[in-house]
């Protein structure tokens, strides 16, 4: 039995050649801004030179300081490309990759299960043309490498209920095991998808594979509580994010059970309203600040309805794509800081899918309604093509830009930092991350308090020996930062100075410091 047939080979090497096109005309060779892909490249670093899953930043007397900051699974996947090369470029690629990939199964994955493969084929395009996934494919984050796992966890259900072998002796079930643990460890998000497998073999009263998949997501996701357990750290810092009213403004404090239920209906009627049409349809302007109007309303909801339909094209497997869509709405309705249309990225390509499907369902339903031939209709279904590109090259335009002069300062002065004091110097910020990859040094943040005395107390607690007062764009540095220094300019010592837009290295006399903190 051959491994593709013809037809195949033609559409995957199609799909290939157009990712290779709309990829290299809207890569992004540079660091992101929003800090975040530092952190993992920090901690790929740490485990590709063998330290574990440490701040490399950091180094206490006993070593390297464990981390759970962001789950352990996108650094170890990025740890595998550290070993070989430092490029953040070959990181943005191996991303790239895992998109492209995740696409091609999900092609092979419609054609098993009867669409046709003209029709697979377009939809795959259509999935490779969204701005906001392109966008998240060429950056240093988690969210490719979780959208690969997902749909390779998916395909190997379907492949594994096709075999004939006993599940514990296939190696299909494996496969997906070892997909959908790592898919948890990439992001916690990912309990999802097991949540939706486990349902899906319910439904299939196939009680021993929804044990095995229990049993074994358990054992697989032990390790690293064990790890962290053991290094004292808590399982996930995003839990304790649920009650918390502005994890950038903590003296607002906590929410109460019945705020937090109103916060999740909120975000859900976010995603629904605003997020869905927003990802699918990237050229709209939606503002996220303002109430959503009864047609943003209809069209989110008509979107979810059509898509549903094209999910039930896929048989019984129909299950496991409508249980994660809504399990990963509702679990980022949870969360405090649902940050627009981002945390759905992972799932876009899915909902292409769902989206194309239902569309070809429909349209070739009314052709038979009024007796006219749909022969043509997979082809048709380029125009929703269209859309995409304006939004690609406006992602262009915005890849191709210059950093900001606030974040050029900011770089600059990492760089001089580097050039100037040992490695060992601890330097607070208010994006320390990204000012490890210019300055190599300690870094740290600053405290989020309004009491100078006690930001001051912080900072000392956390040793840092400079700060840097940027023109970033955050409240946090008005509010606390700016504050403290004005308050006790004998404390801040001005050392370093770039202009246009003013960014200030000042030095911290900790002796001046510590008269602060020791006055009643």
């Amino acid at each position: 039995m051959k491994f593709c047939k013809k037809e195949d080979i033609i559409f995957t090497s199609l799909l290939i050649i157009v990712f290779a096109l709309v990829y290299s005309y809207i890569f992004n060779p540079k660091i992101d801004l929003n800090g975040d892909n530092c952190d993992y490249y920090m901690g790929a670093t740490s485990i590709a030179a063998g330290h574990g899953y440490s701040d490399i930043s950091v180094v206490t007397e006993s070593g390297y300081r464990p981390i759970n900051t962001f789950p352990i699974g996108y650094p170890l996947i990025m740890s595998s490309v550290r070993l070989f090369t430092d490029s953040i470029i070959a990181q943005k690629v191996l991303n790239g990759i895992f998109y492209l990939v995740s696409v091609i199964l999900l092609y092979f994955l419609m054609a098993k299960l009867g669409i046709s493969k003209i029709l697979a084929f377009i939809i795959g395009i259509l999935m490779l043309l969204n701005e906001r996934v392109l966008h998240f494919s060429t950056m240093m984050m988690s969210e490719m490498s979780f959208l690969f796992t997902s749909v390779a966890a998916i395909y190997c259900i379907y492949k594994g209920e096709q075999s004939k072998k006993i599940f514990f002796k296939d190696i299909w079930f494996y496969l997906s095991l070892l997909s959908l643990v790592l898919n948890y460890h990439i992001r916690t998000q990912g309990i999802t998808l097991i949540a939706a497998a486990v349902l899906f073999f319910l439904i299939r009263k196939d009680w021993k594979k929804t044990l095995g998949y229990i049993v074994g997501f358990i054992l697989g996701s032990l390790p690293y509580m064990i790890r962290n357990k053991m290094v004292g750290l808590g399982q996930s810092r995003y839990l304790d994010t649920i009650a918390i009213a502005n994890p950038w403004r903590p003296e607002e404090g906590t929410l109460t059970f019945s705020e937090v239920i109103a916060r999740f209906f909120e975000t859900l009627g976010m995603l629904i309203s605003k997020a869905v049409p927003n990802s699918i349809f990237p050229f709209q302007n939606i503002d996220y600040n303002m109430p959503a109007s009864s047609e943003m309303w209809a069209m989110g909801i008509g979107l979810i309805i059509v898509i549903v339909i094209g999910y039930c094209q896929l048989k019984e497997y129909k299950w496991i794509f409508i249980f994660y869509s809504i399990f990963t709405f509702g679990i980022i309705s949870i969360f405090s800081t649902p940050s627009g249309n981002r945390y759905i990225t992972c799932i876009l390509p899915i909902f292409t899918m769902g989206l194309g499907l239902g569309i070809f369902t429909i349209i070739t339903f009314l052709c038979k309604k009024l007796q006219v031939s749909n022969k043509f209709i997979p082809y048709l279904l380029i125009i929703l093509a269209l859309p995409a590109i304006k939004p690609i090259q406006q992602l262009k335009a915005m890849n191709s830009q210059q950093f900001p002069a606030n974040y050029s300062n900011f770089f600059q002065m990492g760089s001089i930092i580097r050039d100037q004091l040992p490695a060992s110097t601890k330097i607070a910020s208010r994006k320390p991350s990204l000012l490890y990859m210019y300055s190599r040094t300690a870094v740290c943040g600053y405290p989020y308090t309004s009491d100078t005395k006690a930001f001051i107390e912080g900072l000392l607690r956390s040793k840092a020996e400079y700060v840097i007062l940027d023109q970033l764009g955050y409240s946090s540095t008005s509010l606390y930062l700016l504050p403290a220094i004005q308050a006790h300019p004998d404390v801040f010592k001005a050392v370093g100075h770039l202009p246009n837009p003013d960014t200030y290295l000042f030095y911290i006399d900790k002796n001046k410091a510590m008269e602060i903190v020791d006055k009643k």
